[in-house]
C-alpha cells in the first residue's frame, strides 16, 4: 500500500507557523488547509484552525554502528534531515477530513492520527462521526484503527450515539 511518506502534503494557513525542530514539530494556526493529492488527481484533505505535525527520524537516515559511511557534514548540521511525518494532531470548530482515497470522511473537534499504525481518535463537544464507505458512526468520543487495503477497520465509541454498518458481501437493507 502506500504511506504517508510515498505521497508528498501540502499544509497552508492563513495564521502563524511555528517550526521547532528540537521538539521534532510543526505547528499551523488559523484557517488550515492539509492536502495530499495522488497521482490519478484525487486528494484528501483535513481541515481546522490548528494543526500540528509531529515527526520523527527516518529509520534508514541514521548510520549503523560499525558503518564506516559518515553523514555529510551538511546533513549532521541539519535538524531537520532525515525527519517524516509521524502523527497529526488538528483542532477547530470542526475539524474536517474528506479521504477519497480511503472512501471516508470524519468531523469532530480535535482529532488525532498517527501515521505509523493507522490509527485515529475524534473527540467533539458536540459529537464527532466518522464515515468509511456505507459504514457510519456517531459519538462524542471515537477511536477508529484502518483496515487493510481500505477494508473495513475497528471503531471503538464512548457515550451516546449510533451506528450504521453493512457487512461485507451483504446488501444494504432499506
Amino acid at each position: 500500500g502506500t504511506s504517508w511518506t510515498d505521497i508528498p502534503i501540502e499544509i497552508t494557513c492563513r495564521g502563524p507557523v511555528r517550526f521547532a525542530p528540537g521538539e521534532q514539530s510543526a505547528v499551523f494556526r488559523k484557517q488550515v488547509d492539509l492536502l495530499r493529492v495522488y497521482p490519478n488527481g484525487e486528494s484528501d484533505q483535513i481541515n481546522g484552525e490548528m494543526l500540528a505535525v509531529h515527526f520523527g527520524r527516518r529509520r534508514d537516515a541514521a548510520v549503523p554502528p560499525g558503518d564506516s559511511r559518515q553523514p555529510t557534514p551538511a546533513k549532521a548540521r541539519s535538524p531537520v534531515a532525515g525527519l517524516q511525518p509521524r502523527r497529526i494532531e488538528a483542532q477547530g470548530h470542526p475539524v474536517i477530513v474528506r479521504a477519497p482515497s480511503q472512501d471516508a470522511q470524519a468531523r469532530g473537534d480535535r482529532l488525532e492520527y498517527d501515521l505509523q499504525t493507522g490509527h485515529i481518535v475524534l473527540d467533539g463537544d458536540q459529537g464527532t462521526f466518522l464515515r468509511q464507505g456505507n459504514n457510519e458512526i456517531h459519538a462524542p468520543h471515537l477511536e477508529y484503527q484502518l483496515g487493510q487495503q481500505g477494508g473495513l477497520g475497528q471503531a471503538a465509541a464512548d457515550g451516546p450515539g449510533w451506528i450504521r454498518a453493512q457487512l461485507p458481501g451483504r446488501t444494504p437493507q432499506p
